[in-house]
């Protein structure tokens, strides 16, 4: 019996689990947004801090999450709104144009934003 349950448990369970990112003013590990996208790799997190002004930024995924792995999820730090603004930004002089470009890329979540401008 006990070898049956201990078989069981150690049976993989295809779960990984990635790296999480801070992205915040201070105490974070980043404080651009697209700082952290350019090292996040399929499983990881990015959690975004809400601060006073919002985040002026294009952001752009450079990597793919995956189906072993899982998604890059960038995401609110719970219980917080952040902010991507595209006040005074142009989009980009060359395709794809926009605030938030995600272009050839899979296993991508977005959760928790007020996109604006």
């Amino acid at each position: 019996m006990f070898f049956s349950l201990f078989f069981l448990l150690a049976l993989p369970t295809g779960i990984s689990f990635g790296t999480v990112y801070i992205v915040s003013d201070s105490g974070g590990d980043f404080t651009i947004i697209q700082d952290a996208l350019n090292v996040a790799v399929a499983g990881d997190t990015i959690l975004v801090r809400e601060k006073v002004t919002p985040y002026i930024e294009e952001l752009q995924f450079p990597n793919s999450g995956d189906s072993v792995n899982g998604y890059i999820t960038l995401m609110a730090y719970e219980g917080e709104h952040p902010i991507i603004d595209g006040t005074g930004l142009d989009g980009g002089s060359s395709w794809p144009q926009g605030l938030i470009k995600i272009v050839n890329k899979n296993y991508i979540r977005i959760i928790g934003f007020e996109i604006r401008n």
